[in-house]
């Protein structure tokens, strides 16, 4: 706590959602992949499918090579997870100490399960 208010909570919070929002783009931008994130005021979490995989199978890919992503499944995210949305997500929740290389490593693997 004490670190991130030396920060500053708005730098904080600003750093992680420009973050968020980079990766979100540089997703998109990929063939096959879907960014399920809506809303106006979106958080740092940013959640994904790559059409033919199972977030599962994506997530381990990632761990593999040191990527931390988690999936979230219909159970824990019930307003978005229903007919017709995907009902598993890849989760990845960048932070505000993560670099904009380590965020295009992610997707450069994701461009390369896709």
């Amino acid at each position: 706590i004490d670190h991130a208010l030396r920060l500053g909570l708005d730098a904080f919070a600003a750093r992680v959602g420009a973050l968020a929002e980079q990766l979100r783009h540089d997703l998109t931008s990929l063939p096959g992949v879907e960014v399920h994130d809506g809303g106006t005021h979106r958080a740092g979490i940013v959640t994904f499918t790559v059409a033919g995989h199972d977030p599962t199978e994506v997530t381990g890919r990632a761990s593999a090579v040191g990527i931390n992503l988690g999936v979230s499944d219909a159970p824990w995210a019930r307003l978005d997870m229903v007919a017709p949305n995907p009902v598993s997500k890849v989760r990845a929740s960048p932070h505000y100490y993560n670099t904009e290389g380590e965020l295009a490593r992610l997707v450069d693997l994701v461009g390369q399960i896709g």
